[in-house]
């Protein structure tokens, strides 16, 4: 088992995932249904030797609608680096209540109870990702501008509030 310097202030799942990762730089779980889980929670994150947290995207192109896109080296998705609006927000999930309630009301009819208690968490849950998203989105912004403005005085670290990614 990995050790890593500092890491209480690490996310569980950031330590959690560093400290699977192979030699190879795969995530490797105990057996594949651990594996798979594993990487369905991969940060795009990983924690260094030295303790500090590095990005795991790789700049994959641009899509079409003129966003970044890059891809994660642990677990191979496509994550955009641009910010969404509070409208794209709202519609991504609107779109996720929408195939929950019906995911709802399939299982309450097929008497699936599992699926339809998994549904009623998940409609909780998804209530709360725009205004986490949001949130998360103000502080990456702000965090964004601290940086430009250290650059631009000729001071502070590249690596301090940045979007920083991966170079091969």
């Amino acid at each position: 088992m990995a050790k890593f310097k500092n890491h209480n202030k690490k996310s569980k799942t950031l330590l959690l995932i560093s400290k699977k990762i192979t030699k190879k730089g795969k995530i490797k779980g105990d057996n594949k249904k651990e594996t798979k889980q594993l990487i369905l929670m991969c940060p795009h994150h990983k924690i260094t030797k030295k303790g500090s947290v590095k990005s795991t995207l790789i700049p994959n192109g641009v899509d079409e609608n003129g966003r970044q896109i890059c891809t994660c080296e642990l677990c191979k998705k496509d994550v955009s680096t641009k910010f969404y609006t509070d409208e794209q927000v709202d519609q991504i999930v609107g779109d996720m209540m929408a195939l929950l309630q019906q995911l709802k009301f399939m299982g309450t009819a097929v008497g699936a109870d599992k699926t339809t208690d998994f549904a009623a968490q998940a409609c909780v849950m998804n209530k709360h990702v725009k205004k986490s998203y949001i949130r998360t989105r103000n502080v990456a912004k702000k965090s964004g501008n601290i940086k430009k403005k250290k650059k631009e005085n000729g001071r502070g670290s590249n690596v301090y509030g940045s979007w920083s990614l991966s170079k091969k």
